[in-house]
């Protein structure tokens, strides 16, 4: 599904994904009840509202920063947009750790 709807961004309204859905051979009945109820709706709009606030508009895009006391959340210092190579990592990442180690 996932790549299905990836290759089809234009067609992702509620009769979409349940036509995605039969041409992957999903059980239809619980696939409709879940996008019927709307289990995961607020979810969905709390990860896109962050998303917003935090500037992205694109996928992929990386937050990267150290962890705060809780390790789910992160302190973005840098954000990443895009699928960029290995190199644009190392660097990022290796600036970080330095920082880091001038602090201590």
């Amino acid at each position: 599904m996932h790549a299905r709807l990836f290759a089809n961004t234009r067609k992702l309204t509620p009769a979409d994904l349940t036509g995605h859905a039969a041409a992957l051979g999903l059980n239809a009945t619980p696939f409709q009840q879940c996008l019927d109820g709307g289990k995961y709706t607020a979810k969905v709009r709390q990860d896109f509202a962050d998303g917003k606030a935090a500037d992205i508009s694109s996928t992929p895009a990386f937050l990267i920063g150290p962890t705060g006391p809780d390790p789910q959340t992160v302190r973005a210092v840098t954000i990443i947009k895009g699928a960029k190579p290995y190199a644009v990592f190392k660097e990022t990442l290796d600036k970080l750790l330095a920082e880091r180690s001038a602090a201590r």
